[in-house]
């Protein structure tokens, strides 16, 4: 199957976001966001972001692998970021995931505080179905 991934950026400047899409030949409708952990990247460890993408594309999902804001290649400063202003990076590529004609349905996979990040983005944006949580770090302060 032809699997096509592309480099992303998307939002304002200085506060553009970076990542990778993968596009399925044939789509199912159903679009899942990544989330990494706190010093983590679109990457994952192991390239485990990578290796799931990929299998998934290869089913009919839309993969989108992110770097928040002060990671990887977003912009940002890390030592600004925080778990609000990764919930607001989430959203955004919520937005952008939505923009793509097949994709119909939304969903979050995240690991470490990136889960929390996911939980989080769900509790107030209704456009998320569900979450894939990895290693996540318990709710609180």
């Amino acid at each position: 199957m032809d699997l096509r991934e592309t480099t992303v950026a998307f939002g304002k400047e200085g506060e553009v976001l970076r990542g990778v899409l993968h596009e399925p030949e044939r789509p199912n409708g159903i679009g899942v966001v990544f989330l990494h952990g706190w010093p983590g990247n679109r990457i994952g460890p192991h390239r485990m972001f990578v290796t799931l993408a990929r299998r998934l594309c290869a089913s009919g999902f839309h993969c989108l692998r992110i770097d928040f804001g002060g990671r990887g290649d977003s912009d940002g400063r890390t030592n600004e970021a925080s778990i609000r202003s990764m919930m607001a990076d989430t959203i955004r590529a919520v937005d952008f995931l939505s923009t793509r004609p097949a994709v119909n349905s939304l969903f979050l996979l995240g690991i470490c505080s990136g889960g929390k990040v996911a939980v989080g983005a769900a509790a107030v944006d209704p456009r998320i179905r569900g979450l894939a949580l990895w290693s996540a770090e318990a709710m609180g302060g």
